[in-house]
Parts: C-alpha cells; structure tokens; sequence
C-alpha cells in the first residue's frame, strides 16, 4: 500500500479514470488515449517526487521519511513511465500524437525542473492552475484535433473544476510549508479562509455545470471532502480519500451499467 502512494500509482489511476468518464461525456473515444494519461501522470508525478522540495518535509514528513528509504524505485518507474510515453504513438504511428506527447512531456517536466528558467512549480499562482489546465489539455485536445470537433464547453468546465478542487484542497494541506519556503499558491496568497471559500465556489459552480447524476454524486462527495478538509487531516486522509474522489464519476459510470444490464 506504500508503494501505490511512494510511485504516485494511486493517483496516476485516479486521474485516468478521472479523464476516461470525463472524455466519454465530452463526446470522445478514450481508448485511444488512456495509457497516455495513465504513462504521463506517472512520469510527471514521480519526476515531482525525485525532485525533493523543502517544502515536504513539513508538508508530508511521513511520505519524506519513507521516499528516503527507496530513493530508486522513482526513477525506475519514471523511466518506464517516459518510454511508454514515446512508444504509444510511434507503435500507433501516429505523428500528431508523438508530437503532442513530446510537447507535453517537456511541459510537465518544467513543473519540477527549470527547464525554462524557473519551474513552473516556482511560479506564484500559476502553479495551483497547472495542473488542472494540463489534465484538461490532455483529456481533450488530441482527440479533438483529430476529430475536428468541439467538446461540451460543460464538461469542460466541470472537469477542470473538479481537478482544481483536488489541487486546493492539497495545497491547504501544505499551507503551512509553502509559506516556510515563499512558495505562492493560491493558498498561500489568499489564506486558508479565503482558500476554503473558493473551494465552497468551486464546488457550486461545478454543480450548475452537471447535468448527470453522476456529477451530482461527484459534487455531494468533494463538498463533504471540503467540510472533513476545512481542518488540516492526515497524510492518509489526502493521500486516500482525496485522490480517491476522482474514482466516484466512473464509480457511478460502473453502477449504472451494472443497474442497467441486471
């Protein structure tokens, strides 16, 4: 169990099952693409976990201590992650996707690394939209590009919406060493009231999106994560239920096919 959460497989799951309903309501095939979220959260996570940042040792102790204990096994998987990456699209031969996948794996690589100067995990602000902005890109835009299509602009906006909650909620967990180490999140900039608001706005404004019941589940669970979050949990409480919140939508997906075909 350790190691799901040490390798970031956990939440690597949650996120393409997460983009797997998410791309199913916006009108897409996720066949197509799912090992490429799947190899891309991996990649992206652990190359964050090798990169050691001041702040976690503050943030997420237990998780830092245990990190120390196989320094190894994130870079192996990272490797693997990185080659999956690059061989999806050149088995497919598919030269859009290659070079989407290469654009976006030195994008998600400049989250941890100064690639371009300064991390963007540096940067104030920008870094707590990131990563819901890059999940978005890489749910819809190479599909849509291919299909020549628009997705449900509602989807859309639910999803980020959603995905930026997950992000918040984790950087009111890590309020207290960002701040040590003048790390500028929206947490650290608008503080842990200002924060929990937002968080209240998020969640109604994804609830005027949904037009599922599914997506109304999903909303009923992430407003209950905001009041168990409003005071800082455990590592496990984060590590578990948090990321766990982004199985609910193909939970409900799971269900309903299950209601339907008995």
């Amino acid at each position: 169990m350790k190691l799901l959460q040490l390798l970031c497989i956990y939440a690597a799951l949650a996120i393409t099952a997460f983009g797997w309903v998410v791309a199913r309501w916006g009108g897409i095939n996720p066949w197509g693409y799912w090992v490429q979220w799947l190899a891309g959260a991996l990649f992206i996570y652990n190359l964050d976990r090798v990169k050691t940042d001041p702040a976690d040792a503050i943030n997420v102790p237990r998780r830092t201590a245990n990190l120390s204990r196989w320094p190894g096994l994130n870079w192996g998987l990272m490797v693997l992650a990185g080659l999956a990456l690059l061989g999806v699209p050149l088995w497919q031969r598919d030269r859009l996707l290659l070079a989407l996948t290469f654009a976006g794996a030195l994008v998600c690589a400049g989250y941890s690394l100064p690639i371009f100067g300064r991390r963007v995990k540096s940067l104030p602000l920008l870094k707590t939209l990131f990563i819901p902005t890059l999940l978005i890109g890489a749910y819809f835009i190479p599909a849509a590009w291919s299909l020549r299509e628009v997705p449900d602009w509602r989807v859309i906006g639910w999803g980020w919406g959603a995905l930026l909650f997950n992000v918040l909620l984790f950087d009111l967990r890590d309020l207290a060493g960002d701040r040590r180490v003048q790390t500028v999140t929206i947490a650290v900039f608008l503080g842990q009231a200002r924060t929990i608001s937002m968080l209240a706005a998020l969640v109604a404004g994804m609830a005027l999106l949904s037009t599922r019941w599914e997506q109304w589940i999903t909303d009923a669970v992430f407003a209950l994560l905001l009041g168990l979050g409003a005071k800082r949990r455990g590592e496990a409480f984060y590590e578990w239920l948090v990321d766990g919140a982004l199985f609910v939508p193909i939970l409900c997906e799971a269900l309903r096919h299950f209601v339907v075909k008995g």
